[in-house]
């Protein structure tokens, strides 16, 4: 069984790709939009939480 060598260290970003040419929005809810709730729900006065799955049976 052969061993593929390591590959070497790399940007996030393919070939070619430029972060300067077209940001990308990051994974992570961006602080200075708290109305973005991840998940796509929106923020305050809009869709409620969706309720726990599993209830208590007290």
């Amino acid at each position: 069984m052969t061993v593929a060598p390591p590959e070497p260290d790399q940007e996030p970003t393919g070939p070619g790709e430029d972060e300067e040419s077209e940001p990308k929005a990051p994974e992570l809810p961006d602080p200075a939009f708290p109305e973005v709730l991840p998940g796509g729900d929106p923020g305050p006065g809009g869709a409620p939480e969706p309720e726990p799955e599993t209830k208590p049976t007290d």
